[in-house]
Order: structure tokens, then sequence, then C-alpha cells
């Protein structure tokens, strides 16, 4: 696939997908600048998914780890 758009005639497809694309947002400037607002609520919708997905979903927002805890007690008296 690669190999394909690095030739003449891939090189050739992509300059006209540019094109066009260019001009379909041109012509409809007007449409994309009204869904503009609701795809953004999409996408944070999309990305407020994502990353609970990493830490279990809400339940974990107060809770705090062994290495927390390190990190907030201050030094020991008499040591550097």
């Amino acid at each position: 696939m690669i190999a394909f758009l690095r030739s003449r005639a891939g090189v050739v497809l992509l300059a006209s997908l540019a094109v066009a694309g260019f001009f379909l947002v041109l012509e409809h400037r007007v449409h994309l600048s009204g869904f503009l607002p609701y795809a953004l609520v999409a996408l944070f919708i999309v990305f407020h998914l994502f990353m609970h997905r990493g830490h279990g979903g809400h339940g974990g927002h107060g809770g705090h780890s062994a290495d927390d805890d390190e990190r907030v007690k201050p030094p020991k008296e008499g040591t550097r």
C-alpha cells in the first residue's frame, strides 16, 4: 500500500483527493460550521470514555496509593 502511494499514480491520486477535499470544504463551509459544536461535544464524550479505561471508572478518584503517601511525607528530622 505504501509503495503504491509513492508511485506516480499514487501521488496523482493523493493530489486529486486533496484538491477535491479542498473544494468540498470550500463549498460546504456553512454546513460544516453548523456541525462543529456537535462534533466537539461528541469528541469530548469519546475522550472521556477512553480516559476512564486506564483507572477503572469513577470510583478511583479519591484514593491514594502507597507511592503517593511517600512523596507527601516530609523528611525525618536529622536526615538529609
